[in-house]
């Protein structure tokens, strides 16, 4: 038998008009279950003239999920389950390593014969612990002024991808990332309405739209201004700062620093008797810990040891 919050995960539909609340799927407009073991009936309540016309009417404020009703319907093996994928993805390691550390878990671990395998943690706990964080976020920016951040990359595959963040109260979280066919202006504005909507954000409260310098970028914001009538477009200053230290690469009153630079960099790199002089100057001047210095990089501003 599936659980409802198993259904819950299983399509991004559901988990805009559907909550959990004690061990019942809930719709989130009509204020009333719907039974979540048949996905034809959940399906079923999500075209009803009913269903629909609650939505139309109530989508600025619908039934608030309250993250303790979710959790108190998962049991002890998914709470270990979502614990360790929580664990390994926040360590940005493989969950594929859980078959290597199985054997260690079962034999000093109370509780490591619940952890299933790596299959199992990415089809089933993956998704669930998705769920949860997406509703932590969900319940932590009710009536909270959010400023958005989107920026678009392509992965090793030449997909697009665009990730939105949300910033507020000082911190700053990624609320979404979606592939797109075409980056072009509507689609960056149908992402950001669709997550608005996701999110359940009134218009209101959106109040910064943060992007680089792209043509498409400054398009988008006009297009969703008149929907966020209190919502300001800043451009990265980081895009900007980027795009001003590229001309200077090629400027030619700057090939002396170029040439610096990469003396600089020759001089740790490529002589190791030089390192060990460099950390014992370090050391005679009561340096503690000493390091090689940072290696600079012309194509950045600002660089870290």
């Amino acid at each position: 038998m599936v659980a409802p919050h198993v259904r819950l995960s299983q399509s991004a539909e559901y988990r805009e008009n559907y909550i959990v609340q004690g061990n019942v799927l809930w719709c989130r407009f009509c204020n009333t279950g719907v039974e979540h073991k048949r996905k034809d009936t959940v399906d079923k309540h999500l075209r009803t003239v009913k269903h629909l016309k609650n939505k139309t009417t109530d989508i600025n404020s619908p039934i608030q999920r309250t993250i303790p009703s979710f959790e108190n319907t998962i049991s002890e093996r998914e709470r270990v389950n979502t614990d360790v994928v929580a664990a390994f993805t926040s360590a940005d390691i493989p969950l594929e390593k859980i078959e290597k550390l199985k054997p260690f878990l079962l034999k000093y671990c109370k509780n490591g014969g619940l952890i299933t395998g790596a299959n199992q943690l990415r089809e089933k706990y993956l998704p669930l612990s998705y769920e949860i964080e997406f509703q932590k976020l969900k319940t932590v920016i009710v009536n909270k002024s959010i400023c958005l951040t989107i920026d678009e990359t392509t992965d090793r595959c030449g997909r697009h991808a665009v990730n939105i963040l949300f910033s507020f109260d000082n911190q700053t979280k990624l609320a979404r990332t979606n592939f797109i066919p075409n980056v072009n202006a509507s689609m960056i504005s149908q992402f950001v309405i669709d997550t608005i909507h996701l999110y359940n954000i009134p218009y209101q409260n959106v109040i910064f739209f943060i992007s680089d310098n792209a043509s498409y970028m400054k398009l988008a914001y006009s297009h969703l201004s008149p929907f966020l009538p209190k919502m300001k477009h800043n451009c990265c200053l980081a895009h900007i700062l980027n795009l001003i230290g590229e001309t200077w690469i090629d400027f030619q009153k700057f090939e002396l620093v170029d040439r610096l630079v990469s003396n600089f960099k020759a001089i740790f790199v490529y002589n190791s008797q030089r390192k060990i002089r460099w950390k014992e100057h370090l050391l005679r001047n009561n340096v503690e810990s000493p390091t090689l210095a940072p290696l600079p990089v012309k194509t950045r501003i600002f660089y870290q040891s």
